[in-house]
Order: C-alpha cells, then structure tokens, then sequence
C-alpha cells in the first residue's frame, strides 16, 4: 500500500531531478530505503545491548565533531 506524504527539498535539487527526468517520489522512497538498510546492518553489526547514541545513528557512526582529549591538568611528563 502506498500512501501520500510532503517533503521539503531544495529547489535546485528538484530542478535537477526534473531536468534528467527523475522520478523525485520513487528516487526518494529508494534512497530511504538504502538508508534504512545501512541503519539496521549497523545496529545489527553492534549488538542488540549496545545502545546508539542518535547523533551517530544518523550519521552511521562517523561522529561529525570530535572533541580533544580530556586536559590532564596535573598530569606529569616522564
């Protein structure tokens, strides 16, 4: 079954869609369902006990801005 649904989309991307003669609606249901998969074999890859932090979940696990290490103030050098 298939039902209505509205997304945003940038214009020009749409514009380019069209120019080549894409079909917008079924190109988008497609890459979802690419994207779905890659999620699932992710969580499936981790374990069913680990939690995924969400930021990750979208981004498949590529964390997007890392942070330095910890400042060890008082740590002494050998």
């Amino acid at each position: 079954m298939r039902i209505k649904t509205t997304i945003r989309i940038d214009e020009q991307t749409l514009k380019s869609a069209q120019e080549l003669g894409l079909n917008v609606s079924k190109a988008c249901e497609n890459a979802l369902k690419i994207y779905i998969n890659a999620l699932t074999n992710a969580k499936n890859q981790i374990g069913p006990k680990t939690t995924v932090n969400t930021d990750q979940e979208k981004s498949l696990g590529r964390d997007l801005n890392p942070r330095p290490p910890p400042y060890q103030g008082d740590a002494q050098p050998d």
